[in-house]
């Protein structure tokens, strides 16, 4: 029928406008047929989506070795509780493993380099991946401990130091395989710090850079790093140690947060830090702060802390000695910008002692979970909240819960857990929350020759290290 009035058409158009605009009209009618054709007998198909997949993707990066021998080893640990798997696959740097809830694997790693550490699926916001450096017993210059992290756009570093008697080194890895172009920006007391060549970086794909800070900016007493990668992701790292002569006596990484924020807390200064320091940035504008400190027998504000003017791209460097009064402390740093902190502290050790820097890191929304880790004869666990919590401490070794209890957390106060006795290496400790949002630090230390000698852990929430994406297929049949 349709090739009837095709023809009919076709002879009145011939005669109208001639033998061109006849062809041109008749492919069209032909089209439109086809396609009036195809949607009244359409191919079979179907859109299927696929539920989000949750997939862990983290970067871990061993020490660089640049005033010692630090020894690094990646620790990988399933700290899920009843899970219905019976193991969680894990690619680690392209070997596959099986992790059991509660088992964790350790893997040594070259000075230097970084491992990927995969897994997907329902469990792997579980997983839980550590990065701890030490040197050997003869040498013991300090411990340091890191968590790997997700590849991101933004990193923020805070509380750097260059003077004389620091190194600092800043380590970009790029996992992905086409090379990207990271801005770096720095604040100094005196504002922005002009870096030079070095505030455009190139990281090919699937490399690392390394910039020794102290060359870059030296002298600076409290520094501020802002990574920025431009076209793509990558995972920053910043390492500090205190060094004499050209030798490592105490480490520490220095966590990084992706944003500033208006509410930071600082969990862990202890009764033993010798010149701890607060470091503070306000990175977008003038910011009014107030400080608080809470102790075991109550809260005070730190005079001069109460309504101060914090200028912008401005470090300021507080002494908090006077603030300890024989205790240990936490602090609540509350603003009506967004700002950075940070405390900077030594051991107990003679001279240049081991060294830490503390950064406020975001609250964790439900659960959390570290491994102590070889070497240390210390672990101590520090919990808190910002409301009236109740929280679950479970106790693991190879896998089996040797004890769990409930940890009451009053708002405000930041309990030091010393576990009664020593953990053994490859314990698994879990802390769950039904009731909010809480603050966890894991702190192991070791005595030696030139005194203590210790690592700090702000944990980080394991769900801030997952992506989720959503899978579209095209069924046609």
């Amino acid at each position: 029928m349709i090739a009837r009035y095709v023809n009919k058409l076709r002879d009145i158009i011939k005669v109208l406008f001639g033998e061109s605009l006849m062809i041109f009209i008749v492919i069209a009618v032909i089209a439109v047929s086809a396609s009036l054709s195809f949607w009244r007998n359409p191919t079979v198909g179907s859109v299927e989506f696929a539920p989000p997949k949750l997939v862990n993707d983290s970067i871990c990066v061993a020490w660089q070795n640049q005033f010692s021998s630090a020894k690094s080893a990646l620790y990988t640990v399933n700290g899920a509780l009843n899970s219905e798997s019976e193991e969680l696959n894990v690619d680690v740097d392209g070997r596959a493993i099986g992790l059991a809830e509660g088992f964790y694997r350790s893997f040594a790693m070259t000075p230097g380099s970084s491992d990927r550490v995969l897994a997907d699926g329902k469990d792997s916001p579980q997983l839980s991946n550590f990065v701890f450096a030490t040197e050997a017993p003869k040498n013991m210059s300090g411990f340091a401990v890191d968590v790997c992290r997700a590849p991101q756009s933004n990193w923020w570093f805070n509380g750097i130091t260059t003077t004389a008697g620091y190194g600092a080194t800043l380590v970009m890895v790029n996992p992905d395989n086409t090379d990207t172009v990271v801005a770096v920006e720095a604040f100094s007391p005196l504002g922005k710090y002009e870096l030079g060549e070095n505030r455009r970086l190139v990281i090919p794909g699937d490399s690392t850079r390394i910039i020794d800070l102290t060359e870059v900016m030296p002298g600076v007493k409290s520094a501020s790093l802002f990574i920025k990668s431009l076209d793509g992701r990558v995972v920053a790292n910043v390492q500090s140690e205190v060094i004499k002569g050209l030798r490592s006596r105490g480490r520490s990484y220095i966590t990084p947060v992706q944003n500033s924020a208006k509410e930071i807390v600082i969990s862990r200064i202890p009764l033993t830090a010798n010149l701890p320091k607060l470091h503070l940035l306000a990175t977008d504008e003038d910011a009014v702060i107030t400080v608080t400190a809470h102790t075991a027998s109550g809260e005070f504000v730190l005079h001069g802390l109460n309504g101060f003017l914090l200028s912008k791209n401005k470090q300021k460097v507080i002494d908090l000695s006077k603030a300890q009064s024989g205790e240990a402390l936490a602090l609540t740093i509350s603003s009506d910008k967004p700002v950075l902190a940070s405390a900077s502290y030594f051991g107990p050790n003679k001279g240049l002692g081991d060294y830490e820097v503390v950064v406020g890191v975001p609250a964790i929304k439900a659960h959390a979970t570290f491994v102590v880790p070889s070497g240390v004869t210390k672990t101590a666990l520090v919990l808190g909240g910002l409301q009236d919590l109740t929280l679950q401490v479970t106790l693991r070794v190879a896998g089996q819960t040797k004890w769990s209890r409930n940890v009451s957390v009053v708002a405000g106060k930041f309990v030091n857990q010393v576990f009664a006795t020593r953990l053994p290496a490859g314990s698994v400790v879990t802390i769950e929350s039904q009731d909010g949002e809480f603050y966890a630090t894991a702190i192991f230390t070791k005595r030696s020759s030139i005194g203590e000698i210790s690592a700090v852990l702000p944990m980080l929430d394991p769900e801030s290290q997952i992506s989720r994406g959503v899978r579209l297929t095209l069924a046609i049949s």
